[in-house]
């Protein structure tokens, strides 16, 4: 139980640093679009500002989306095999992101277009964290046993051929 925890914790602070990372990739693609463009680049703070941004919406995302996802994950990946089990997370994420949007754009009244832009890009967003999880959930379990099998047959240690003495 312990190990299943750590397990899930360290994924989960890995799928936060995530969300920094696409922050500062989505400001980048901004920046090059403005100057291309010749629009205004949103001064000397929009990149800092915007990375804390996505920290903050990872603080709120990942408990509520991507953890739930990896551990769905884990449970159908015992049953059914790793690729179906990435294949849930990614569905479960993919689909607590839409009701999330929806609702909030419900809320605030937005068009039937911004409405799907902002699902697509949402959906979009939320996927690698939640895939890093997965990934991280996976290989924290896999990479023991890994090392026990190499250990035990003693595939990892290439023995020298015998010197042969008179």
């Amino acid at each position: 139980m312990t190990g299943a925890v750590a397990r899930h914790v360290a994924g989960a602070v890995v799928a936060w640093v995530v969300f920094p990372v696409e922050s500062l990739a989505c400001y980048l693609l901004l920046l090059g679009y403005a100057l291309v463009t010749g629009e205004g680049t949103g001064g000397p703070l929009a990149g800092p500002v915007l990375v804390v941004v996505g920290a903050l919406a990872g603080l709120v995302v990942v408990p509520l989306v991507v953890v739930p996802a990896g551990v769905l994950a884990e449970l159908i990946g015992r049953r059914r095999g790793g690729l179906a089990g990435t294949l849930v997370a990614a569905g479960t994420a993919g689909a607590l992101t839409l009701l999330a949007v929806l609702a909030g754009a419900f809320v605030a009244g937005g068009s039937p277009l911004g409405i799907t832009v902002a699902c697509a890009v949402g959906v979009l967003l939320v996927l690698p964290p939640t895939l890093v999880h997965v990934g991280i959930v996976r290989g924290t379990r896999e990479v023991p046993r890994l090392l026990a099998r190499l250990r035990g047959t003693g595939a990892a240690v290439v023995d020298p051929p015998p010197v042969v003495t008179r």
